[in-house]
């Protein structure tokens, strides 16, 4: 016989039959909408720790006031407005789905489609991290 715990959770799942009758066609809807909605891309902005500069756009390696480079721990996020902040086509162009990596020898930041990096000329191949997986390890720290 199951215990009254048991009994519990099993009535967790039930749903009347008029809420079923509501819920159903909105899930049918909700499903349309998704396969319809059109995929963004957002360009995440950063703060210049050395002088305070905010929201400075994720294509900027350097600060754009006093031209200091984005550190190893910078931190991205999203604008207030994502409508303003979706990408052209054009700009979706120069973009990359995975991660920057991170130089060992310079520590600059590279896209993820070159092998080379940029500053230093260094080979990824030698990188050990990428944003995700730096940003990901610094959290655990913490």
């Amino acid at each position: 016989m199951p215990g009254r715990a048991e009994k519990a959770n099993s009535r967790a799942f039930l749903m009347p039959k008029k809420m079923k009758s509501d819920i159903i066609p909105w899930l049918l809807k909700r499903a349309k909408e998704e396969k319809t909605m059109e995929t963004k891309r957002i360009e995440g902005l950063w703060d210049c720790v050395y002088c305070g500069t905010k929201q400075i756009k994720a294509r900027n390696a350097t600060c754009p006031n006093c031209g200091k480079s984005r550190g190893v721990d910078t931190l991205f996020y999203l604008p207030s407005d994502i409508e303003s902040a979706t990408l052209t086509q054009e700009q979706k162009e120069q973009t990359t789905n995975e991660p920057d990596w991170l130089c060992d020898y310079c520590d600059s930041y590279n896209r993820s489609d070159v092998s080379i990096c940029k500053k230093c000329g260094a080979p990824r191949k030698s990188a050990r991290y990428d944003y995700a997986t730096l940003n990901s390890e610094t959290k655990k720290e913490n």
